[in-house]
């Protein structure tokens, strides 16, 4: 007799579970939109394609969602890459740039260098400045 209770007990469980089961699909459906459940209009099994139409439709959306999304990314990588390529061009033609006014400075130095030993080298400043 404990048996048949503890098997009552269960499957009055179940039921209760299943209640519960097809009251969270009743939700489901009725927060998908269009899909509502009528007791004896709708068999499972259109409900069930019903869902399965919406899942396709909305899985459908996101894929469109996702390909849009990885289309842009990809865009935008580029155009990423290509501004990096024009500051690493740009960066070069700086870099060639300061070097060759390194290079004039140097040149300008030693000019100057060169004009400032001849000129205290000249005669005419020898001359007037006799200690030197």
């Amino acid at each position: 007799m404990t048996d048949v209770r503890a098997d009552l007990d269960s499957l009055e469980a179940n039921v209760e579970n299943l209640y519960t089961a097809a009251d969270l699909l009743a939700e489901a459906a009725t927060r998908l939109g269009s899909c509502q459940i009528e007791s004896a209009a709708l068999t499972p099994i259109r409900f069930i394609t019903s869902i399965e139409e919406k899942y396709s439709a909305v899985h459908q959306r996101y894929l469109n969602v996702c390909g849009n999304g990885s289309a842009i990314l990809a865009n935008a990588a580029a155009m990423l890459r290509s501004v990096i390529d024009a500051y690493r061009t740009q960066d070069m033609a700086i870099s060639a740039d300061l070097h060759r006014i390194e290079q004039q400075r140097e040149t300008i130095g030693q000019f100057e260098l060169g004009v400032t030993t001849q000129f205290k080298n000249s005669p005419i400043i020898k001359a007037l400045n006799p200690e030197g």
